[in-house]
């Protein structure tokens, strides 16, 4: 699973990996080694430690993680970022989504992702 460690491994190897990617993690470019990555994952679980590191930090790596995004650390919809409602209408999380803070939602950070790709590509 993509950039999701695996739940047995200890704080101590994972805090030193999120400050020597600390520049990188916040624009979620930064790669989990491979021996380190995670075959299953219990989504919901909020399972990474990274004692000494400073919260937004944390947050940032944690969300680039399965667990992360549809667990505890996204404010989403019991897990999912799209979810219907009982009329047949589909509702977005506001991780995806925030009226009140649209320059931070993932889809606008995707949306600017993809742009900067279109325009690397047309070069």
């Amino acid at each position: 699973m993509f950039n999701t460690p695996r739940a047995e491994l200890t704080s101590a190897r994972l805090a030193p990996f999120i400050a020597e990617n600390a520049e990188l993690i916040p624009r979620q470019l930064h790669v989990v080694p491979q021996a380190w990555l995670a075959t299953v994952t219990h989504a919901r679980t909020a399972r990474f430690s990274a004692p000494d590191t400073e919260p937004a930090l944390a947050h940032a790596f944690a969300l680039g993680t399965c667990d992360g995004c549809h667990g505890a650390e996204a404010d989403n919809l019991a897990g999912f970022h799209i979810a219907p409602e009982r009329s047949g209408r589909a509702r977005i999380s506001r991780f995806l989504y925030d009226p009140e803070a649209p320059e931070r939602a993932e889809l606008t950070r995707r949306a600017d992702a993809l742009r900067a790709m279109l325009s690397l590509r047309g070069r």
